[in-house]
This record gives C-alpha cells, structure tokens and sequence, in this order.
C-alpha cells in the first residue's frame, strides 16, 4: 500500500481509479481495516491504486477533504472523489463501492 504525503498525494491520485486510506495510528478501527484493505489491493492489483494518508502527519491533505472521523476511505477516479466509507468494514463493503462506480 502507498503511503501518501503532500508532495506524493496530487500526483498519485490524478490517474486512475486510487482508493485511499485516511487514519491515524491511534485509531483501532484503523488496524482492523488495514488487512481488509490490503487483501482488496491484492484483489484488484490491475485496476485500482490502494494508498493510505496518515492524518496526523498530513493534516493540510485531511482538510482539505474534510476528514473528521477514521478510518474515512475516500476512491477517486481521475483525481475526483467518487465515493466515500467511514468506519471499518467487511471487504464487500469496499468491493462495492469499486464495482457501484464500474457500472455507471
């Protein structure tokens, strides 16, 4: 999984479908999402970028997108935001937030 900072974050996004992470290492729904999101990059080696941002450390990248609560997983597609999760969730959740912006 990339991790992301303020000189990698633009760029990373801008192409493609990238599905980040935003946490913090305090945070226990943070770990347990993290091998959920981990096997999805796995998963979905071919079509979608798996990243993650740690909030603390990216505090500007976190406002800027609004980010109050973590885990939130934000997919962009062509560096726009698409869809949106807050909180830990079961794979299935995560898939269908990809294959929802697949179909249309």
């Amino acid at each position: 999984m990339l991790n992301l900072t303020k000189s990698s974050f633009e760029n990373t996004i801008a192409k493609g479908k990238v599905l980040v992470d935003f946490y913090t290492d305090w945070c226990g729904h943070c770990r347990v999402v993290k091998p959920v999101l981990e096997e999805l990059e796995a998963k979905y080696i071919n079509s979608v970028t798996v990243a993650k941002v740690d909030a603390d450390n990216e505090r500007d990248i976190a406002n800027r997108y609004g980010i109050k609560n973590y885990p939130t997983i934000v997919l962009f597609e062509d560096g726009k935001e698409i869809a949106r999760e807050i909180g830990a969730h079961p794979l299935g959740v995560f898939e269908k937030m990809i294959k929802k912006e697949e179909k249309q």
